[in-house]
This record gives structure tokens, sequence and C-alpha cells, in this order.
């Protein structure tokens, strides 16, 4: 499957998942650098984060497209790098804010990176 047809799936899924009406939500939004020491982290290391820490987790659907980014690293330079942006639609809740603080732990940990960027804002969703 290619990455192209991965995301389509994926935004599908999201679509589809939790068909359950409409109500105040959160929607998280999370940018992963593709980048550790100079070296573009492989689709197959990814789909395996994706499909051993993200999916687990949140079972009823996200969804992943890929981007380009750029940041300032810790030592002040630009480093622009490839990304993967995962946007979560869920209930507010400590438990969900848990799970994505657990998700973005072990994203840096796994792959040696500085941060993960997490964005979260109040949604209307209706499915």
């Amino acid at each position: 499957m290619t990455a192209r047809n991965t995301v389509i799936v994926l935004a599908f899924a999201f679509c589809m998942s939790g068909c359950r009406g409409s109500g105040s939500s959160i929607l998280t939004r999370m940018y992963f650098g593709m980048s550790s020491h100079g070296t573009v982290i492989p689709a197959a290391q990814w789909n395996g984060f994706v499909d051993s820490v993200i999916t687990p987790v949140f079972p009823d659907g996200f969804t992943v497209y890929a981007a380009h980014g750029q940041w300032r690293g810790s030592g002040g330079a630009v480093e622009k790098e490839p990304c993967m942006v995962l946007e979560i639609v869920h209930s507010p809740s400590a438990e969900n804010n848990r799970k994505i603080l657990l998700i973005a732990e072990t994203y840096k940990s796994r792959f040696d990176q500085e941060s993960v960027l997490i964005l979260r804002q109040a949604a209307q969703a209706e499915f």
C-alpha cells in the first residue's frame, strides 16, 4: 500500500468511526518530525508506530497526512524536514489527554526527537 493510499484509508476510517451523533469535541493535531540525526525515518517504521502506539489508544479512528515543516531546534538552527500530521477528534477528558501525551512521549523516545507539537482546539463534530 502506498503512503497516499494509507492516508486515504485512514481518512476514510476516521470519517466512518464512531458515528455517534454530534457534540462538543476536541480536535487534537500532532506534528511528528520525520528526520532523526539527518536521516528520514522510513515509512515502515512510521507505520509500525501508528499500528503499535496510536491505533491501540484511539481505535475509533484518526487521520494522518504528510506535510513539510520548519522549526528552530534547541541549538538555534532552523530545521526543515518532512513531517506527519495526526488529527484526532475526541471527547474532552483527562484520559484522552493522557493518551495524547503518551503518543508524543513514545514518539520522542523511539525516534530520538526533541519535541512533538500538539495543538488542541474546540470542535463541533457531526457524523
